[in-house]
């Protein structure tokens, strides 16, 4: 599923940035959680690889950015992976 700008459930996200300069896999550039073309972007490049992420999984992933992230998650690479452990743990306890 590819999501875009009206699929963002939070509307603190700042959209003045050229979304074209994310492109290709997440890189060590510094990470802005305000920015939602770069938001998008890591969370768009998750669903490439995992086909069960939804809406409500793409609303949860959101909270979790704004409210959650290490201070220490700082690139790409590191949020990106940071994210990946989160949305995992949160299919573990899932109810069934």
């Amino acid at each position: 599923m590819h999501f875009e700008k009206h699929d963002l459930d939070m509307v603190h996200y700042n959209w003045s940035v050229a979304a074209r300069i994310y492109e290709g896999p997440p890189s060590r550039r510094s990470f802005d959680k305000s920015n939602g073309a770069q938001v998008l972007f890591l969370i768009n490049h998750y669903a490439s690889f995992d086909e069960r992420l939804n809406q409500q999984k793409l609303h949860l992933l959101e909270q979790l950015l704004r409210c959650k992230l290490p201070l220490e998650a700082r690139s790409e690479i590191s949020v990106f992976k940071w994210m990946t452990e989160q949305l995992l743990y949160s299919d573990k306890t899932a109810p069934e």
